[in-house]
């Protein structure tokens, strides 16, 4: 499995305080700003406060398919994946990858964001499961500047830590598909 860590990635500020009800660590790169508190995400970062583009926003939701995403079911998540984009219409190629304490799938799409310019946007996606969570990390970035802003996505991968509320949560043996739902 590929390991998605760089030599080129940019050193990480301070860590904010737990997120996602004490589940997740994460800090921004050295002179990322945060993003105001809203319901649509986690947390985003961004490189420019007076600029909405490149950032990085993080996103989560209950998975009942998959307890944790290893190295042992990464192929069958990945189909998952893969087969839920289809459904939805959406093209793109998936690939697993490993990046600090995670291992997840990668994929990249190109979207039209829902401003008075109808900007063209690439996202690149790093797409896990962690205690039962499905995490989504998104960097959103013209393609310009998409090469540019990449090591500092990779850093804010390589830098998250899930803490051990995940594991008091529930017993699941670990990197088994959850039960399917009735």
């Amino acid at each position: 499995m590929p390991d998605l860590a760089q030599p080129d990635m940019p050193p990480l500020g301070d860590y904010l305080p737990l997120l996602d009800e004490g589940r997740l660590e994460m800090a921004p790169p050295k002179n990322w700003a945060v993003s105001p508190r809203s319901t649509k995400f986690i947390v985003r970062f961004q490189s420019d406060p007076s600029a909405p583009y490149p950032s990085v926003v993080v996103t989560a939701e209950d998975c009942d398919r998959f307890r944790d995403v290893t190295a042992k079911n990464v192929h069958q998540y990945l189909k998952f994946v893969a087969a839920e984009m289809e459904a939805a219409g959406r093209s793109g190629t998936v690939r697993p990858g490993r990046i600090g304490q995670m291992v997840g799938v990668v994929y990249q799409r190109r979207v039209k964001v829902k401003d008075s310019l109808g900007t063209i946007l690439d996202q690149l996606y790093f797409d896990t499961v962690r205690g039962g969570r499905r995490y989504r990390f998104q960097l959103w970035a013209n393609s310009d500047i998409m090469d540019l802003a990449k090591p500092a996505f990779l850093s804010i991968l390589n830098g998250t830590r899930f803490s051990a509320v995940e594991e008091m949560e529930g017993e699941s043996l670990e990197g088994e598909p959850a039960a399917a739902p009735e």
